[in-house]
């Protein structure tokens, strides 16, 4: 009786231990292991906190631009709700289209299957609600 509680025991507490988020060492590897390309933040990065519900707040050096499939602005601070596979409820991240800069909202990694080859695109919702996405940030 004694040996079959251990057992189950360490079954739980294995159990349990996976049920941890992941610890990352950077904000790159923490988007890595949500299923986001580490390449969706800048790599000045000063510092970042993530929340136990999934609040990701970003710190920069300083604010700046980078080049997708179009360009894009990253305020000093970034903030969303980061779960598998998207970023939501975001600020601090804006695009360019057609001269004007929009508020990024939302967003989200998608995959697919293609000619034997597995292709991946980053969509942008410009809306809060997420309902519909707009544009593509990049494709790989």
């Amino acid at each position: 009786m004694a040996k079959s509680s251990f057992s189950l025991l360490i079954i739980f507490s294995l159990f349990f231990l996976s049920l941890n988020p992941v610890k990352a060492d950077s904000v790159h590897e923490l988007l890595q292991s949500k299923g986001l390309p580490a390449g969706l933040l800048p790599k000045d990065v000063k510092s970042y906190s993530l929340e136990d519900d999934g609040r990701l707040e970003v710190h920069l050096d300083q604010p700046c631009y980078a080049k997708f499939d179009g360009m894009v602005y990253y305020d000093r601070v970034v903030r969303g709700n980061l779960s598998y596979g998207e970023l939501t409820g975001v600020a601090g991240f804006s695009q360019e289209e057609l001269f004007l800069w929009l508020p990024v909202k939302g967003i989200k990694m998608i995959c697919w299957v293609r000619l034997t080859k597995i292709r991946r695109s980053i969509l942008v919702s410009r809306r809060a609600d997420l309902g519909r996405y707009t544009s593509k940030l990049g494709a790989q």
